[in-house]
Order: structure tokens, then C-alpha cells, then sequence
């Protein structure tokens, strides 16, 4: 028995018409039918082989047109109380040799043609337990449906042909005139940077649940050991760090160097094992880096100038916004993010930023500037264990949701 995954409808009308011209039973359930279908020419030439028709006439798609093109075949399906028919399986037999199509594609124009439809097609002998029980379903469905006379037909069809506008209408969703407004009005409010994006205006119980959650995306370690530290023990690493020490100059070399990066056991926040010139700085003259990262708080409120102050004195080789932002992190995670190639794309989508922005500083300011403005951003410290050590690296760990190359 061979499986097949046919993710084109093309694919679908083209096992269809090949087995409809060589095989010497065929069985069809579905849910709508309609004459528009691209291979019904194919079915009614094939109709002396059609021992099972059954066909839906649930929100009125199925064609009149094709119920009397096939009246002498077609049987109705019936699902019980209020539930809708809804199967869609195409059974052909020649000899000993099956084909089952089974998926999504209803017997219509969009089933076989325009829409997107994702279906199974199943060959194999008679011998196939697979096979045997799609004949008993198929079996099944026939048992319970009913034939219909032409005066049905002609009644279905005033009933259908009443209905087209309304079919029309809803085929696909629109928002109302007042919610088109107001949804663009909260885009231009987020384009803005005047209201957090939907994806990330979240309560601080929900945020919590979107960082704990990231622990299920492979190769990404949220809480991890000492030995095999995570995102959270390596910025709560870095945090004392700077509490003991106070600036890196004053640091130990490996400590200065898991700060920055340049070691392979501090890579969540951003790698800088490739920053050769960057690396060479933090062993050898700290000092340089300290001019501009001691304008930077250790705790409380930031303020622009105080930013503006640690850019002016960014004077490093290559001192753009990777390694800037990965020491502003580790000093203060609750407030910043580092920026690398794998996350800058995904974060400047979410907040309606430009990639290109964020390769500068005033870019990386708006970014900033929009994360503070989210509820999850200004909430207080909670007393749960968990939870505190997220809100203490808070906007940091936004790199956790965002990297996609973990």
C-alpha cells in the first residue's frame, strides 16, 4: 500500500481522470457536487462504473444542475439531527488494484481547481485492511442516504437559485465598516509607536505564559543549570555581576567576557564568539567600554539623555547596535534587548519597526520606546519565584520569542 500527499488541487483532478478511465467500480461520498467541477466530464463518461453517488445538500452548494445530470445515480446524504454531511472520498477499483482519494476537496469548481486543498491519495490490492474499511464507511453512508425525484430537484432548485446572493456574500469574510475603522485606527496607533502591537498587549500573567512556553521550542533552554546555563541563568549571571563589581573593567576577565558574549556558555541574548575586535576590547581594555556603558543605571528609571550619553561614547571598533545592545541588556534586562541577525527581522515586524532601523541607535530607541508601553513591560515585580525572575530580565528575554535561530 502507497500513501500520497497531494498538496495541489491539479494533482487531485489528475488521479482523478486516470482512474475514472480505467476503473470497473467506482464510489464517490461528498459533501457538495456541483457540474463546474473540472473532471465531471469524466465522471459521466464513467457513469456506467459508478455504484456509489452520494452527495450533500447541506447550505445549499450542491448544484441542481449536477442532481439532474445524475438523477439515476445520485443518492442524498444525511448526517443526524443538526450535524452537517461533510465527508469528501473517492474510491476507484480496476481488477484487484484500489485508489482512494480522501481529504479536504469537495466534487466542485474550487475543490478540484481554485482552492487550496490538501488531500491523501491511498493505492493498494483488495487484500488491504485500509480499503475494507473505506468500502464499510462508504457502505455506511449509502445505507443512510435517500434518493431524490425530480419535483425535489425542482424544489431545491428555487431554494438554491434564492440563495445564490447570499452564498455570494458569504464566501468570504469582511469586517464590518466600523471595525475596518477601528482595526486601522489601532494600526496607525501602533505604527506610531502610541500602543503596543496586538500580539504583544498582554497582561503580565500572559506574558509570563508566552516566555514559559518558549521552553517547548527545540534547542531553546528558558531555566537551565549552573553548568548548562539558560536565557534566565545567564542574565541573572551577568546581573550579579554587576552588582558585586559595578563596571566591567573592575570584573574578572571571564566575567566581563560572559557579559559581553565572546564565550560559547553566554550565547543566548545574542553570540559575539565572531566580534574578534569586540572580544579583544572586553580582555584587554574594559575601560573603553565602561565610558559608555556607566551612563547607564544598574536600577531605576532611564532616562533619553542617559541613553544619548552611552551612544556618544560608543567609540569601539565596529560599535554598532549588536554589541552595544548585548552589554545594555546584561546590565539592564529588565529595559533592553539585544539585537543580532536572528532575531531583528522577526522583532521589527512585531512592532512595526523597519529591519534597517534597528541597525542604528535612534531605530533601536523607537523599538525601545514601544516595548516600555506595553502593560506586561510596567508591571510590578510578582512574588512568585518564577515570575520575578522573568519580570527581572523582562524585556530581554523578548529575544527568547523572537530569535529564530536558536
Amino acid at each position: 500500500m502507497k500513501i500520497r500527499l497531494l498538496t495541489k488541487t491539479s494533482e487531485v483532478a489528475d488521479l482523478f481522470r486516470r482512474w475514472c478511465n480505467k476503473a470497473t467500480d467506482i464510489r464517490v461520498v461528498t459533501a457538495w457536487a456541483t457540474s463546474e467541477c473540472l473532471v465531471c466530464q469524466d465522471l459521466t463518461a464513467a457513469r456506467g462504473a459508478i455504484s456509489t453517488l452520494v452527495v450533500g445538500l447541506d447550505f445549499h452548494q450542491t448544484a441542481p444542475s449536477f442532481l439532474e445530470a445524475f438523477r439515476s445515480n445520485v443518492r442524498i446524504g444525511e448526517a443526524a439531527g443538526s450535524a452537517t454531511f461533510h465527508p469528501k472520498v473517492y474510491l476507484f477499483q480496476s481488477g484487484h488494484a484500489y485508489c482512494c482519494i480522501v481529504g479536504s476537496s469537495n466534487f466542485t469548481g474550487g475543490g478540484f481547481g481554485r482552492n487550496v486543498e490538501l488531500n491523501v491519495c491511498v493505492t493498494g490490492s483488495v487484500s488491504d485492511v485500509f480499503f475494507s474499511e473505506v468500502t464499510a464507511f462508504i457502505d455506511s453512508q449509502e445505507g443512510q442516504s435517500t434518493g431524490i425525484t425530480r419535483t425535489e430537484i425542482e424544489d431545491y432548485r428555487e431554494q438554491f437559485d434564492g440563495l445564490a446572493a447570499a452564498r455570494q456574500r458569504l464566501a468570504k469574510f469582511r469586517s464590518s465598516p466600523p471595525v475596518q475603522a477601528t482595526v486601522k485606527a489601532k494600526k496607525l496607533q501602533e505604527s506610531a509607536g502610541q500602543a503596543p502591537p496586538e500580539q504583544l498587549n498582554k497582561t503580565w500573567k500572559e506574558y509570563v505564559k508566552l516566555i514559559v512556553d518558549q521552553e517547548n521550542r527545540p534547542g531553546l533552554v528558558l531555566q537551565g543549570t549552573e553548568d548548562e546555563p539558560g536565557y534566565l541563568e545567564t542574565a541573572e549571571y551577568c546581573q550579579m555581576l554587576f552588582e558585586k563589581y559595578g563596571s566591567l573593567s573592575k570584573m574578572p576577565v571571564d566575567g566581563r567576557r560572559y557579559v559581553g558574549g565572546t564565550v560559547k556558555v553566554a550565547g543566548w541574548f545574542g553570540s559575539m564568539q565572531g566580534h574578534g575586535l569586540f572580544g579583544q576590547r572586553l580582555k584587554d581594555d574594559p575601560e573603553s567600554l565602561d565610558v559608555a556603558l556607566d551612563h547607564i543605571p544598574i536600577r531605576g528609571n532611564l532616562e533619553k539623555s542617559q541613553f544619548d550619553a552611552f551612544v556618544a561614547h560608543c567609540r569601539w571598533e565596529k560599535s554598532g547596535v549588536g554589541t552595544a545592545s548585548r552589554l545594555l541588556a546584561m546590565k539592564r534586562p529588565d529595559l533592553f534587548i539585544c539585537i543580532d541577525r536572528k532575531n531583528r527581522s522577526q522583532l521589527a515586524k512585531a512592532f512595526g519597526v523597519s529591519s534597517r532601523s534597528l541597525e542604528t541607535f535612534s531605530g533601536y530607541w523607537e523599538l525601545l520606546r514601544r516595548i516600555w508601553k506595553c502593560a506586561w513591560c510596567r508591571a510590578t515585580c510578582p512574588k512568585d519565584k518564577v515570575g520575578a525572575r522573568i519580570w527581572k530580565a523582562r524585556v530581554a528575554l523578548l529575544d527568547s520569542v523572537y530569535c529564530f535561530d536558536v
